[in-house]
């Protein structure tokens, strides 16, 4: 459960920072897949190791902020269907 300090943080910081992870990483996976496509690496295996060594980083560190986002927006929804209760009360 969070506090009212915790959900503001919440709202204001870590989902829209979250969004731009999400946002930042679609781009390096996009860059990287046109990269492997490309003329150099299909002429040099190692340069194409290292395209494929950092598309898989992406693809792992956006897969990781999809989880934070999904976990801070739970909270935020528990948050305010608490705030909803105790207003009914």
């Amino acid at each position: 459960m969070v506090n009212d300090y915790e959900a503001q943080q919440i709202k204001n910081l870590c989902i829209p920072y979250e969004l731009e992870n999400i946002n930042y990483y679609a781009r390096e996976i996009g860059d990287f897949k046109r990269l492997l496509e490309g003329k150099m690496a299909s002429a040099h295996d190692d340069i194409k190791q290292w395209f494929q060594y950092f598309l898989t980083y992406a693809e792992i560190e956006l897969e990781a902020a999809n989880e934070r986002i999904t976990k801070y927006r739970a909270e935020l929804e528990d948050y305010e269907q608490r705030q909803g209760e105790l207003h009914l009360l």
